[in-house]
């Protein structure tokens, strides 16, 4: 999924969008936009604030496995929210140093380097291994090249978790716990949901992806490897 952080004037449009189109049933949910949410750069330290606010919130409630950024011509990774937020801008010039103080979440950073990033997603075990592949240094000036490393130099490896989504929703004279889109881990043990009719209701049915489970007042979902809905 790609959004344009350039079109300030875009952003919440772009949310509505991004909220009709991220929960799609997609087996992998990876989100790139040029203007990194977070980064450690003295000039914009933080990040983009103005995306954070309008566009995070999505990541997070519809399951998105990972988010990527550039304009920073560094590599850094953080992790908000058990989400990883990429920054991979090692191919631009100049190449520059960030600042010594790191914004929380911080997990590594590369700097003055020529580098990218290489994604093997693995389908068996609802991951995906990302590598940094460092290939040369770059002086504080900008001049020269001052290393060269093998083809295949791992800088980094971390692994990403496939995020899925379960779709929980009651009617009105009930509640259902947790609600809304929620976020699990693939493969990542189970999801209890627990259903409560109001005062002088019962429960009818409840539905899991569209077939009854009977009456119950709670549906647990185990070893969780895709998309599920269910509804009371």
């Amino acid at each position: 999924i790609v959004l344009d952080s350039t079109k300030l004037g875009t952003v919440d449009a772009q949310a509505a969008w991004l909220e009709s189109y991220v929960g799609s049933g997609k087996p992998w949910k990876f989100v790139s936009f040029h203007h990194p949410a977070y980064t450690s750069d003295t000039n914009h330290f933080g990040g983009w604030e103005n995306l954070r606010d309008a566009w995070d919130g999505l990541f997070l409630s519809h399951g998105v496995d990972g988010v990527w950024n550039g304009h920073m011509h560094v590599y850094e990774r953080y992790i908000e929210n058990g989400l990883t937020y990429t920054v991979i801008g090692t191919g631009g010039a100049p190449s520059y140093a960030l600042g010594e103080d790191k914004y929380m979440g911080y997990q590594n950073s590369l700097e003055h380097s020529l580098a990218y990033i290489k994604v093997t997603v693995d389908p068996a075990s609802c991951a995906a291994i990302a590598q940094v592949i460092r290939f040369a240094d770059i002086s504080n000036d900008n001049s020269q090249v001052i290393a060269v490393y093998p083809a295949g130099t791992v800088y980094d490896t971390f692994t990403l978790a496939q995020r899925l989504t379960v779709n929980a929703v009651t009617g009105a004279n009930g509640t259902i716990s947790p609600s809304g889109d929620v976020a699990v881990n693939c493969g990542s043990g189970s999801q209890t949901f627990n259903i409560t009719p109001n005062a002088h209701y019962h429960i009818a049915d409840v539905l899991v992806d569209g077939l009854s489970v009977g009456a119950v007042t709670s549906y647990t979902f185990d070893n969780i490897a895709t998309d599920h809905t269910i509804s009371a």
